[in-house]
C-alpha cells in the first residue's frame, strides 16, 4: 500500500468535512482509545520492569535454614552453622555464603509476631544467603544432600521455583495488557473506517463533481487522510494529557511498592523511566498515524470500486 506523502500537502478543503457528524463525536472517541492504550502500555512497562527487578535480584540466590537443636546448645548450633558455612563455600557453584543476623530475622518475623517481649527467647533458626554463581547450573537436588550430611533437619528453599510460578502469572498479566493495546488500535481502525465511509456517503454528490472537474482519487482521499490527521491529533492529545495526570498521580500517591511501606510484599514500582515516559507520549503520534492510514486506504479502495 502507497501511503501519502504528508509534507507538500495543502490545506485544500473542497470537501466541508469539518460540518459532519464525524468531527464532533471522532476525536472523543480516539481520546477514549489513547487513554486507555496509554494505561495499558504504562502496566506493560511497569510489569516488564517488575519482573526484571525480581529475576535480577532473586534468581541467583537461594535460603538455607539451620534450625536449632531440640536443647538449647549454643556452642552446638555455632558448630552446625560453621559447618554449614564451610560446605556451601566449598561448593563450586556458591559465590558467597553469609549468616543472617538475628535482629534480621526477628525483624521478619515481627509483622506475624509482633513485637513481643518474650520474642528474643524463641530458639529461632539461624538463615544463611547464599549467591550462585549461575543459577541455571546448579544441581540443588545435590546440593541438599551434601548440607543432610551436616544435619538432616537442614533445609534449603531455593527462590527459584516461587518466582518463576509468580513470574508465570504475572507474564500474563503482561499479555493482557499488550492485548488490550492491540483491541485499542483495532478499534481506532474500525471507527476511521467507520467515519471514512460515512463521510463518503455524506459527500457523494461533490466527491462526483470534484471528478467531472478533474480531480483524482488521491486528492479526494488526500483531504479525509488531512481531516484524520487533524481529528487524529486532537483526539490524542485529549486522551493523552488525563492519561499522564493518573500516571503522575499513581508514581506520587503510590510510593515504593517494592518493600518498605508494605511490611516487605515485592509489588512493582509504578515510577516509570524517562524513556517510558516517551513512550506513552508515542502513543498519541501512533493513533494519528493509524487514522492516516486508515482513512487514505478507505476512501482509495471505496473510490476505485465506484463507475
Amino acid at each position: 500500500m502507497r501511503l501519502p506523502n504528508l509534507w507538500p500537502w495543502r490545506l485544500a478543503r473542497d470537501l466541508p468535512l469539518d460540518r459532519d457528524e464525524t468531527s464532533r463525536f471522532l476525536p472523543w472517541i480516539v481520546a477514549f482509545i489513547v487513554f486507555l492504550a496509554a494505561l495499558a502500555l504504562a502496566a506493560t512497562l511497569v510489569v516488564g520492569e517488575a519482573i526484571s527487578a525480581w529475576n535480577k535480584g532473586l534468581s541467583n540466590v537461594i535460603t538455607v535454614q539451620v534450625p536449632p537443636p531440640a536443647k538449647p546448645d549454643a556452642a552446638g548450633m555455632q558448630k552446625r552453622v560453621e559447618a554449614t558455612l564451610g560446605a556451601l563455600r566449598a561448593m563450586p557453584s556458591v559465590a558467597g555464603a553469609d549468616p543472617v543476623s538475628d535482629a534480621k530475622v526477628r525483624s521478619l518475623l515481627e509483622p506475624w509476631l509482633g513485637n513481643a517481649s518474650g520474642m528474643d527467647e524463641l530458639p529461632l533458626p539461624m538463615l544463611i544467603d547464599v549467591r550462585l554463581k549461575d543459577p541455571d547450573k546448579v544441581d540443588l537436588p545435590a546440593m541438599k544432600t551434601e548440607l543432610e550430611r551436616i544435619g538432616p533437619d537442614i533445609s534449603l528453599d531455593s527462590h527459584r521455583l516461587w518466582l518463576d510460578a509468580l513470574t508465570g502469572r504475572v507474564r500474563w498479566a503482561q499479555v493482557i495488557a499488550l492485548g488490550v493495546v492491540v483491541l485499542n488500535a483495532l478499534a481506532a481502525v474500525g471507527t476511521v473506517v467507520f467515519a471514512t465511509r460515512t463521510g463518503l456517503m455524506v459527500h457523494l454528490r461533490i466527491i462526483e463533481v470534484l471528478h467531472l472537474m478533474g480531480a483524482t482519487d488521491r486528492y479526494i482521499a488526500r483531504q479525509f487522510a488531512m481531516q484524520a490527521l487533524r481529528l487524529g491529533l486532537r483526539g490524542g492529545l485529549i486522551g493523552i494529557v488525563p492519561a499522564l495526570l493518573a500516571l503522575v498521580l499513581a508514581t506520587r500517591i503510590g510510593g515504593d511498592w517494592t518493600g518498605g511501606d508494605f511490611g516487605g510484599w515485592l509489588g512493582p514500582d509504578v515510577a516509570l523511566r524517562p524513556w517510558q515516559w516517551a513512550a506513552l507520549l508515542l502513543v498519541p503520534l501512533a493513533t494519528a498515524a493509524i487514522a492516516v492510514a486508515t482513512a487514505w486506504r478507505t476512501v482509495m479502495r471505496t473510490l476505485e470500486k465506484m463507475p
